[in-house]
Order: structure tokens, then C-alpha cells, then sequence
């Protein structure tokens, strides 16, 4: 098996200016590196259910911004911290969410 390092390419500032910052607009132009994100892996290898789960997340976020107010619980650390003792990105302390319904 070969690793790619992730979390250190999805980090490089040289690829990503303030890659720490939350920022989705860095995707707004369309163009993204194929060569340096790389969510579900690469190659003939890549993850078989890749455009499957963004479907499906696609639809969860619509349906929950659509229906719901999200808003960040007194319990999630602000700035965001990621543990340090593990392979997946993770907020220390877990990252809580308020779902309020919202009235249509």
C-alpha cells in the first residue's frame, strides 16, 4: 500500500493560502488540483462510493439548512482545536451542534 498524507497536502499553504481558515469560497471557481485534494484517494483505487456519499451529503446539508437553524453549542471549544493523537481530523472535545427547527 502506498499513503498519501492528507492532512499535511490539504494544509500546505503553498496549495492553500490560510489553510486552517474555514474558507468553502476557495472552491467557488470551480478549479480544484486534482493533484492535491484528494478526499477519497486516488487512482484506479479511489473510493467506489465517492460521488455516491456527496450526493447524499449534498442532500442532508439542503434538507437541514432548508428546515433547520445550525448553530454551534456552549460545549464546542471555539477556535476549533484538532486532536493530536490520532490519524483522522478530529475537533478535541467533539464539535456539538443546535438543530432549531426552523418555523416556515
Amino acid at each position: 500500500s502506498v499513503w498519501f498524507p492528507n492532512y499535511s497536502l490539504h494544509r500546505d499553504p503553498k496549495y492553500y493560502p490560510h489553510p486552517d481558515k474555514f474558507d468553502p469560497d476557495r472552491f467557488l471557481n470551480g478549479y480544484v488540483n486534482n493533484l492535491v485534494y484528494m478526499p477519497f484517494g486516488i487512482g484506479p483505487r479511489t473510493c467506489i462510493g465517492n460521488r455516491f456519499a456527496i450526493i447524499q451529503a449534498k442532500v442532508l446539508l439542503f434538507y437541514l439548512l432548508w428546515r433547520c437553524n445550525l448553530e454551534p453549542d456552549i460545549k464546542t471549544r471555539i477556535p476549533m482545536v484538532l486532536k493530536k493523537q490520532t490519524l483522522l481530523m478530529m475537533a478535541d472535545g467533539g464539535f456539538w451542534l443546535k438543530l432549531r427547527v426552523r418555523k416556515l
